[in-house]
């Protein structure tokens, strides 16, 4: 699966139609050598929720909790939950790092960030059901014999570092792009998540 993500993104209409870079900005940086890893994606419930607030990132009644404005790399921060997914690194954390290598969460850190221009909210609960909308429309689930659901999806992360200029226009650890891919008997198909770093100025 790695080598048809790698194959597709190279692909002059997927190239098109998610606007990647048409030619690399650096020598020997293009979408021939990005690197690509697998992401666990086998979450059927937000199960982190009780991290973020043992973490004393929300309030156990959902609410954000403040913090003093932090400029990262472009994106002006005002709450805890917010300032830990915009750094770059967030596996030193009490948080697990099977939970942080969920694409479930991977999703969250989207939605949370956002971008140099988004408004923050002051529930958690919308950054929660905009999350699970998104998982549900992504992936998907199939039943076993035993009646218990699985998550059949294989899902790829593209260039983790948000660095490789075959693949985004500028370098950010804020760029971010996924492959999900779900095949069947009779089909094969790959949904793409690119969300690359537009700058405020």
């Amino acid at each position: 699966k790695k080598e048809v993500v790698s194959e597709l993104i190279q692909n002059p209409m997927v190239v098109e139609k998610l606007g990647l870079p048409t030619s690399p900005v650096n020598d020997g940086e293009d979408a021939h050598n990005v690197d690509i890893f697998q992401l666990r994606c086998s979450a059927i419930t937000m199960n982190f929720l009780e991290y973020l607030i043992e973490c004393d990132l929300i309030t156990d009644d959902g609410h954000m909790r403040g913090c003093m404005d932090e400029d990262i790399d472009g994106i002006v921060v005002q709450d805890k939950l917010r300032k830990y997914l915009a750094h770059a690194d967030v596996s030193n954390s009490s948080i697990p790092n099977d939970v942080i290598e969920e694409f479930l969460f991977h999703l969250l850190r989207i939605v949370v960030v956002g971008g140099a221009m988004c408004q923050a909210e002051y529930e958690f609960t919308e950054y929660m059901e905009a999350t699970k909308s998104m998982y549900k429309d992504l992936v998907r689930i199939r039943r076993k014999s035993d009646g218990g659901i699985i998550i059949s999806s294989k899902v790829f992360h593209v260039d983790p570092n948000g660095r490789n200029m075959g693949v985004f226009h500028r370098e950010s650890v804020h760029n971010r792009f996924y492959a999900v891919v779900n095949e069947g008997k009779e089909e094969f198909i790959v949904n793409f998540v690119y969300v690359p770093y537009i700058p405020f100025w």
